[in-house]
């Protein structure tokens, strides 16, 4: 391990915050972290990941503001002894910045830990969670629930003008809701395709809405 000298608390030291710079509670039996990104890319090796996390700890507990963080040049010197590799410290710095919601990211902040959580991040890293295949079929039904009422005759996601009928039927306008997936992103639904003519202000009789 890295003396002590330069920049980090004993193994247990600043516990609640390293937590809180990954998202995590304390009382939780999840990792830290860091210990999550240690655990994944450096097994076998020192805990990079680690060292940066309690490395931007004690550095975040200055007194006055201004003095609360480091850079990265600063963060890379604390750490580097014989026993630590630079490139592994600066992937293991990325690594944390990407990950942790409690970091500032501001443009041109020190690396440090704020008390709120970053929101974005949170957001995030949820989103990485969320099937989108599941996804896809709650906002599919939200999407049928909501426009389908008396005003409309609704069609919903057709493959193609096959899959609306030319037929009036009892004579509501036809409402095509139509899906736009790319690949497994969603992005976005076009509702609309009223059937309507373009020229007239009378529901369209005998053409589809494409």
């Amino acid at each position: 391990m890295p003396p002590a000298r330069r920049g980090r608390g004993s193994a247990g030291g600043g516990r609640s915050r390293e937590d809180g710079g990954g998202g995590r509670t304390a009382g939780t039996k999840k990792k830290a972290l860091a210990q999550e990104i240690d655990a994944e890319h450096h097994r076998g090796l020192p805990p990079y990941a680690t060292y940066v996390a309690r490395t931007v700890l004690l550095h975040t507990l200055a007194f006055n503001d201004p003095l609360k963080g480091l850079p990265p040049e600063q963060l890379r010197y604390s750490i580097l002894c014989p026993a630590t590799d630079v490139s592994f410290i600066e992937e293991a710095r990325r690594k944390f910045i990407a990950e942790s919601a409690y970091l500032d990211d501001r443009p041109g902040a020190p690396m440090r830990f704020l008390a709120e959580a970053n929101l974005r991040q949170i957001i995030q890293r949820e989103e990485r969670h969320v099937e989108a295949g599941e996804a896809r079929a709650e906002l599919n039904d939200r999407i049928r629930q909501i426009f389908n009422g008396k005003t409309f005759d609704a069609v919903s996601f057709p493959g193609g003008p096959f899959d609306v009928p030319d037929e009036v039927g009892d004579g509501r306008p036809k409402l095509v809701m139509m899906a736009c997936w790319s690949g497994l992103a969603m992005s976005g639904c076009s509702l609309g395709r009223i059937g309507v003519d373009k020229y007239s202000s009378k529901p369209r009789r005998k053409r589809s809405p494409w």
